[in-house]
């Protein structure tokens, strides 16, 4: 019966290692996704921006990001409204400084490295 017992006990203590893989991997994998979104964000925000030629404020702004929200709705579905890419273009304004986005761009590279080890 001790064999049994052992043998069990091995199994769980296996069985944890194994778990213990899958959800590092899948932390990583939600970390890496979730940076890439936001890097999106920031690229979409400054790309409106530069559309926009700084002028959110006026009739060819305001109408660049209402056409811009219904284009993307249909797209890629909910998520991309007027509001949101208002916030979009606020994300890239908080991180308008080029030294931000190379810092950014170094961090993907990290991360992708570490990733790549695995």
């Amino acid at each position: 019966m001790q064999q049994i017992s052992n043998k069990n006990y091995m199994a769980k203590e296996f069985y944890s290692q194994i778990k213990e893989i899958l959800l590092e991997a899948r932390h990583r994998v939600y970390q890496t996704a979730n940076f890439e979104m936001v890097l999106a964000y920031w690229k979409i925000g400054k790309n409106i921006v530069e559309k926009q030629g700084g002028n959110e404020k006026s009739e060819y702004g305001k109408g660049l990001i209402k056409e811009l929200s219904k284009q993307m709705t249909k797209d890629f579905g909910s998520g991309f409204s007027e509001r949101n890419l208002r916030n979009m273009i606020n994300l890239m304004n908080q991180r308008l400084c080029s030294r931000a986005y190379v810092e950014i761009r170094q961090m993907a590279n990290e991360i992708k490295q570490a990733l790549s080890d695995y």
